[in-house]
């Protein structure tokens, strides 16, 4: 599998941060839970995540097989900080955020 599974991670809230929709949608699994939701939002909707400021202060992986990956992410926004848990799947060779709890 091509790509950092904690980088994709990190590319998807720096594109929340950044309002850029497309982006975010990419970065997510085609088939994951999540992708329907963000597909859903507008740009307006975007425009209240960059607001918030999200990024990711760490990241580590606790879980690597052939058809997932978890990786833990010390998440910040508003100016709070929270663990965040995000499954990564593969989809067209490259990890793909799948859910994030």
């Amino acid at each position: 599998m091509d790509g950092d599974p904690s980088r994709t991670v990190v590319a998807f809230y720096d594109a929340l941060d950044d309002a850029r929709r497309e982006a975010v949608v990419y970065l997510t699994h085609p088939d994951g839970p999540e992708r329907t939701g963000l597909e859903s939002l507008t740009e307006e909707d975007y425009q209240v995540f960059e607001d918030t400021e999200p990024g990711v202060e760490r990241t580590s992986v606790l879980e690597t097989t052939n058809r997932r990956v978890i990786v833990e992410a010390e998440v910040r926004a508003d100016g709070d900080t929270s663990i965040r848990e995000i499954e990564l799947r593969p989809s067209a060779g490259q990890w793909r955020v799948w859910e994030i709890q």
